[in-house]
């Protein structure tokens, strides 16, 4: 008898799960803000550095994407090679540090900072990516490294505007077999354990710096749809968001549709920055 209620539940899931609507979305249906003339002539006016990795290089070709799109002359974003090009304005980007090694990240940006470009840019910022936080990542740790690094430099800088970045996110690709074991109580999602890592950091990261700093918080763009829903799983009755599959191709690297929301998100605050800094 337990058997064939089982056998039941489970043609009912499946069932069910066949009959689900995926989430689905194309790219002329996203919203993307136009910067206005004065924002993008406020760009050319600063010189700002971005370090980073893969995600963070899907970033800058989306800034690209929107830059050329709009037809904007005179805003350079260009890969930092030497501290030549830095008597000229523009975003400058580069690779820092290694992944699956946040502290390599930190140590790499500071070094930047002291040797290359705080005394000579306006706004500067690293991200950390995915890879670099996983299930056994100690956060608390990270975040008193991370954040007593990042005060110290404010400190010795005040003429740079630092910005925090929250850490990415991956999509939670859910097959019939994780569905099932969920509701009988074994939770299997895939990088569930790693994206609450990535979760209780970034919200530790908005509670310190929310409304003081700018923060750019690639996390919720990650998780928001088009039509403004959220992206979310729930673990142990907490809701932790997730990056909405629709922005990746691999569950974790931004696809066109991502590069062009999250960096149109970017844009949109160093537009901010750059009017009052």
């Amino acid at each position: 008898m337990k058997s064939i209620i089982k056998i039941l539940i489970i043609i009912g899931i499946i069932i069910a799960f066949k009959g689900c609507n995926m989430e689905r979305s194309k790219s002329d249906s996203i919203k993307i803000d136009n910067l206005t003339n004065d924002q993008w002539e406020n760009f050319k006016k600063k010189k700002i550095y971005f370090g980073h990795q893969s995600v963070g290089q899907n970033i800058i070709d989306g800034m690209l994407t929107i830059r050329n799109n709009a037809y904007v002359t005179g805003f350079n974003i260009e890969k930092l090679s030497n501290k030549n090009q830095l008597n000229r304005n523009a975003l400058f980007h580069q690779f820092i540090g290694e992944n699956y090694d946040p502290y390599s990240k930190i140590n790499a940006f500071k070094n930047v900072i002291n040797t290359k470009i705080g005394e000579t840019v306006d706004i500067a910022f690293f991200k950390f990516c995915y890879v670099d936080i996983d299930a056994n990542t100690n956060i608390q740790k990270l975040f008193e490294f991370y954040t007593t690094f990042m005060d110290t430099l404010i400190n010795e800088y005040p003429n740079v505007t630092f910005i925090h970045t929250t850490i990415p996110l991956v999509s939670l690709k859910r097959n019939i077999k994780d569905w099932i074991k969920i509701i009988i109580g074994k939770n299997t999602i895939k990088n569930a354990e790693a994206n609450i890592r990535r979760n209780e950091f970034n919200e530790m990261l908005r509670n310190k710096y929310d409304n003081k700093v700018p923060i750019f918080d690639i996390a919720k763009f990650e998780s928001t749809l088009p039509n403004g829903q959220r992206v979310f799983f729930i673990n142990n009755e907490i809701e932790y968001e997730s990056m909405a599959p629709i922005y990746s191709n691999d569950g974790g690297h931004l696809n066109q549709l991502g590069r062009k929301v999250v960096a149109n998100a970017l844009l949109t605050l160093l537009s901010e920055v750059t009017g009052t800094n």
